[in-house]
């Protein structure tokens, strides 16, 4: 059995809440660690090593596309699998998380079934865990 943990960095409340509940409905023997911040987010990562990265692209102290280019820049890091959940995802946003090398993209609100799809890709599951 796989033992997941996912690290979400600065989801608002409301989705924040609606994520980790969807993950713990998703995964069994999951551990979802909540950072405020980037700041928070990136000594967390280090901490847990989690299996996903869930990021949204607006927090305070540093955005998510910084967040992201420095776990990718990051030599230690840049294999962790980032996925966005953010509500602002413009075509030149995608394009720039995709040269920054994002392993998936979400749109809020989120989806039961959208979520599921992502992380088991991003896991190479495809069964519950």
């Amino acid at each position: 059995m796989l033992n997941l943990t996912f690290t979400t960095v600065k989801l608002q409340s409301k989705h924040k809440d609606l994520t980790i509940y969807l993950l713990n409905q998703l995964y069994r023997n999951i551990t979802v660690d909540f950072a405020l911040n980037g700041f928070d987010g990136y000594i967390k990562i280090h901490e847990n090593n989690p299996k996903i990265v869930i990021l949204d692209l607006v927090m305070p102290g540093i955005t998510g596309l910084d967040f992201l280019r420095n776990i990718k820049l990051n030599n230690k890091l840049n294999s962790l699998k980032v996925l966005i959940v953010s509500a602002y995802l413009d075509d030149s946003m995608r394009r720039e998380l995709k040269k920054l090398g994002v392993d998936g993209i979400i749109t809020k609100p989120v989806n039961k079934a959208e979520l599921k799809e992502k992380c088991d890709e991003l896991l190479g599951v495809g069964a519950k865990q």
